[in-house]
This record gives C-alpha cells, structure tokens and sequence, in this order.
C-alpha cells in the first residue's frame, strides 16, 4: 500500500475520535494539533512510525479527557441532586 493512502487512513482515524468522544471543543482541538503534527512529519521525513505514535498519543489523550470529564460530571450531579 502507498504511505499516502497509510496516511489517509490515519488522519481519518484521527478525525473520528473527537466525533466518537464527548460533544467539548478539547477533542477538537488535541485531534487537530496531531493531524497538523502528523502531516508535518510526513512532508519532513515520509516515515510512518512517528505518525502511528501521534494517533496512539491523541487516542490517549482524547481518552483520558472523556475518563475525566465522567468522572467529574458524576461528582457534580450526586453534588448537585
């Protein structure tokens, strides 16, 4: 398969974790600085590698904000009921 197609699909995946996340400008904005960051890296050096790190960190990250955001909506609705 050509890497541009690898690419294609990567930042596609990239795209749909804001989509699949909680409705917040946050998820947006980490998916876009890795789409931004991954696009980067491949015009610099055309390696996939660094490109697979930046979807996994931005699935982390996306992930770990929706974990939080639960949590602390939980609080706030037992604080608030």
């Amino acid at each position: 398969m050509n890497k541009k197609i690898i690419l294609y699909i990567i930042i596609g995946l990239i795209f749909l974790m804001p989509i699949i996340s909680i409705e917040a400008l946050t998820p947006w904005v980490v998916a876009l600085f890795f789409i931004h960051k991954s696009i980067k890296e491949f015009k610099a050096k055309e390696t996939l590698k660094p490109i697979c790190f930046n979807m996994i960190y931005c699935g982390g990250i996306i992930l770990m904000y929706n974990i939080i955001a639960r949590y602390i909506e939980d609080i706030l609705i037992k604080a608030w009921l």
